[in-house]
């Protein structure tokens, strides 16, 4: 009883207050499912909403908070996302990459706001056994210092976790300690459905391979795409045509450990060509080739690391979920004015359903990491370009052909085909291809580096005539096209010199016209 003796043991007494506990619409509940403890009566997590020192919202999880007058059992924990009466998406403060049974470093991010200068306490549970109870040896956060912004943490997964749909409890509070029910005075609590997930074999997972800083590998929960075979068992959704798998992502100082891999298909990273990339420029070509999409096309999300920090940012997202097609895509993107000129790297994720981050993983595709690089543009009129048809690759905005003048070595007139050379701040196409010849404010006729004998479909030695200026003493060389099919495009089977070593004076040089060549008017580029 409260008096008389006992034969052992201890008798304590305290002073205790009994509090009025606060308006219940200044509490925060989770939603888990039933059999988690959320309301009231089964003594659920609920945290007391306390301003912030200066007025303004308080220590919480991402940017929303809530209240209620109790907790809400909800099916796919997002009561109280879905609450018409609180604030929007209240749960919006952790975000978590790929779980794996057996993963040593599973990722998740926890943004916090409203911390006090030497931070918060995070305590976290995840429900492996999905017995519907956050057991002591589920809590994969015990009172971890988190500080104000994204805290990028990493938590174990025990290999014999169930796969399949379970939940987890994130507390968030100024004091620590906390178990996965019962009240706190501070901070927020937030409730997750999450889906635990057989990994599939590694052989069928393609990694980027950024250098050092940039998510590549799994333990920095690095883009990784699961090769899935097309609808005929055949090769599936894919940028260019190879594709290699990897156990784990690669860093390499000059993304091209996937080309240089002696294990993987030769040169994987296929599938993206650049044309010149200068800070300012409204339209920045890029040439994306897609293999295996569905008829109504796959989507990129693309990034290119405009300020060389090692990270690719929201701002940096060049393209987002950008549905692409079996082919070449011909894209274009924004470099920013102030975009560093120099070496950095670029991302690009081919998925069929979009949405992708810089990180995390994709059910299908593939990502492709390059090294660019950003060049300071030269001056305008240092520039010569092309002035054939519309439909050939003449202006800026179409990634025209275009050459830097550079003057020779005495300062005289530099490498150049014939006598004259003009400049432009940007090249014009024309009916005729004579634009350079007739333009008043240039050189007169530009274009008289090359003359050609008779053009016969089926010719096996076309003659044509190459003069060349300010070569060195090896010689220059020679890249030339013509559009035999007349399709207004130089395809890589139409090019008739590649290459080709030429020297000062006139060059005789012959090339193959071949049978199917179309008789009539075409155009030709040296």
């Amino acid at each position: 009883a409260p008096d008389g003796p006992a034969s052992t043991g201890e008798v304590e007494d305290y002073e205790v207050k009994i509090e009025t506990p606060p308006p219940q619409d200044d509490l925060d509940f989770g939603d888990a499912p039933d059999g988690y403890p959320v309301t009231l009566a089964d003594n659920g997590a609920r945290h007391v909403f306390a301003a912030g020192p200066t007025g303004g919202p308080g220590l919480r999880l991402g940017t929303e908070w809530d209240s209620e007058r109790d907790g809400t059992h909800s099916v796919n924990s997002d009561f109280d996302d879905l609450n018409p009466g609180a604030s929007p998406d209240d749960e919006d403060g952790v975000t978590f990459g790929v779980l794996n049974p057996g993963n040593p470093a599973a990722v998740t991010d926890v943004t916090v706001n409203g911390a006090p200068p030497n931070g918060a306490f995070l305590d976290a549970w995840m429900d492996f056994n999905q017995n519907n109870a956050w057991e002591p040896s589920e809590q994969i956060f015990t009172s971890q210092v988190v500080v104000n912004g994204v805290n990028n943490l990493t938590f174990a997964i025990p290999a014999g976790a169930l796969p399949g749909i379970t939940y987890t409890r994130y507390r968030l509070s100024a004091g620590g300690g906390l178990a996965p029910d019962g009240p706190a005075s501070t901070g927020e609590v937030e409730d997750y459905e999450v889906k635990i997930e057989t990994p599939p074999p590694q052989d069928d997972l393609d990694f980027g391979d950024a250098p050092d800083g940039y998510p590549v590998t799994l333990a920095d929960n690095g883009a990784r795409h699961v090769f899935a075979a097309g609808p005929t068992g055949g090769p599936g959704l894919r940028l260019g045509t190879e594709w290699d798998s990897e156990r784990d992502g690669t860093h390499s100082v000059n993304s091209d450990f996937d080309d240089l891999n002696p294990g993987a298909s030769p040169d994987d990273e296929d599938g993206v060509t650049f044309g010149v990339l200068n800070p300012g420029n409204p339209a920045a070509v890029t040439d994306v080739t897609v293999n295996g999409a569905p008829p109504n096309g796959a989507f990129l999300d693309a990034w290119m690391d405009f300020n060389q920090n090692n990270a690719w940012e929201p701002s940096e997202q060049i393209f987002t979920s950008q549905v692409v097609v079996n082919g070449v895509n011909n894209l274009t993107f924004a470099i920013p004015a102030g975009a560093l000129p120099g070496i950095t790297y670029t991302r690009y994720r081919l998925s069929a359903g979009g949405g992708l981050a810089p990180d995390g993983p994709a059910s299908t595709g593939e990502v492709e990491d390059y090294e660019v690089k950003i060049e300071t543009p030269p001056p305008q009129d240092d520039l010569d370009f092309g002035d054939a048809p519309d439909g050939y690759p003449v202006t800026l905005a179409d990634n025209g052909a275009r050459h830097v003048f550079a003057a020779g070595p005495t300062g005289g007139p530099g490498l150049r085909l014939g006598t004259e050379w003009d400049s432009e701040s940007d090249g014009t196409h024309s009916v005729n291809s004579d634009f350079d010849d007739l333009n008043p404010g240039a050189s007169p006729d530009d274009e008289d580096g090359v003359t050609f004998g008779v053009l016969n479909p089926g010719n096996p030695a076309a003659v044509t005539d190459v003069t060349v200026n300010g070569a060195p003493p090896n010689g220059a060389f020679l890249d030339a096209w013509m559009d035999f099919n007349q399709n207004n495009a130089w395809e890589p089977s139409e090019q008739i010199f590649t290459s080709q070593v030429v020297v000062n004076g006139v060059n005789n040089l012959t090339f193959a016209i071949p049978a199917g060549a179309l008789p009539g008017i075409t155009y030709t580029r040296y």
